[in-house]
């Protein structure tokens, strides 16, 4: 399957598919989030797998696997936006600038039916981002004791990277629950908007692990595994041209996944927050599964630290779905949040 840029047709094998004609039978909430996806595809491009001759005459990898290779999507970028002195600007680090700038714009835009100003969205966005940041370093930092124990200096020095996505949701939420609740501001409700648009900035955010191949996965003979293959991609280092499974993908789909679900729930769940919960708990399922893929630390068990944060919330978000969710008739919903 090629990949390219500006195609206006996907090819697969003989068939080809108008793009457009894809995207016209989307529902209109998934829609916007696709196209976002489709930013990094510039970025794709196909490399001729290496070839080695072993010392018994045969040539590895096999025809037959160089063939699977060929059909897999080979990135080949820089992890580095921009490398001079003491400064680096990653794709990572770029990406997750645009994710927060993006979903703080869209709460503002979409408090504004809800009733809640923006003045509002803006100050707690401010206690938000700084709580997010630190929770997402302290979770990273936490699932690499080994490493930060022995450089406790490195502890501080988030500019070269190290931040886990759950440390940032649930520590964004406890910083702008907590500055709500100081303020009087509807918890809640701010929790309920802010749902379907930090679903959109994790998967903009997405973007540019994709592109620095920062996380590695298990490897795959599946037709659409990536490759990596730049020397200075995490998992073109440690898979040596091997292709692994999009993980990161997979999470930005059920990211859209749960976008619709709660875009189609919104108003229809009651009281207040019942969406936010919702979120939480349907990422965290899709989350606990895709994380089986990953090769992060193991605690215990074959789990990773991101299965046990997300045995934690489903244990926590279920029964309070269960016991205090309620559905609501039509009539009283207010509708979802309409525009970007």
């Amino acid at each position: 399957m090629d990949v390219s840029l500006w195609w206006p047709v996907i090819s697969v094998d003989a068939a080809n598919i108008p793009f457009s004609s894809l995207l016209l039978h989307l529902p209109m909430p998934l829609l916007y989030p696709i196209l976002l996806l489709l930013l990094p595809i510039p970025i794709i491009t196909q490399f001729p797998p290496l070839t080695v001759v072993m010392a018994n005459g045969r040539i590895w990898p096999s025809q037959r696997k160089m063939e699977r290779q060929c059909s897999m999507i080979h990135i080949g970028i820089s992890p580095y936006i921009l490398s001079t002195g003491g400064f680096v600007l990653t794709w990572h680090g770029f990406f997750a600038f645009v994710a927060v700038a993006v979903a703080v714009l869209l709460v503002a835009r979409w408090a504004q039916r809800e009733g809640i100003v923006s003045d509002v969205i803006y100050s707690t966005a401010i206690w938000a981002i700084v709580a997010g940041m630190f929770g997402a370093r302290v979770t990273h930092v936490i699932d690499r004791w080994d490493f930060y124990s022995e450089s406790p200096g490195e502890i501080v020095a988030i500019w070269r990277g190290g931040i886990a996505l759950y440390g940032g949701i649930l520590g964004g939420f406890l910083g702008g629950a907590i500055y709500a609740r100081f303020q009087g501001y509807p918890i809640g409700r701010l929790a309920d908007v802010t749902a379907p648009a930090l679903l959109i900035a994790q998967t903009i955010g997405r973007i540019g692990d994709i592109i620095n191949g920062e996380h590695l996965s298990k490897v795959t003979d599946l037709p659409w595994g990536f490759v990596y293959t730049h020397p200075d991609s995490l998992s073109a280092r440690e898979h040596l041209l091997a292709a692994s499974h999009p993980v990161i993908a997979y999470e930005m789909i059920w990211n859209m996944i749960v976008l619709g679900v709660i875009w189609w729930l919104w108003g229809r769940i009651k009281p207040d927050g019942m969406i936010f919960a919702l979120y939480l708990g349907a990422y965290s399922f899709g989350r606990f599964l895709i994380t089986f893929l990953r090769e992060d630390k193991i605690w215990f068990a074959g789990l990773q630290e991101a299965h046990l944060i997300a045995i934690v919330i489903i244990a926590v978000t279920v029964p309070l779905l269960a016991y205090r969710g309620r559905l609501v008739s039509k009539g009283e919903e207010s509708g979802p949040p309409v525009g970007i």
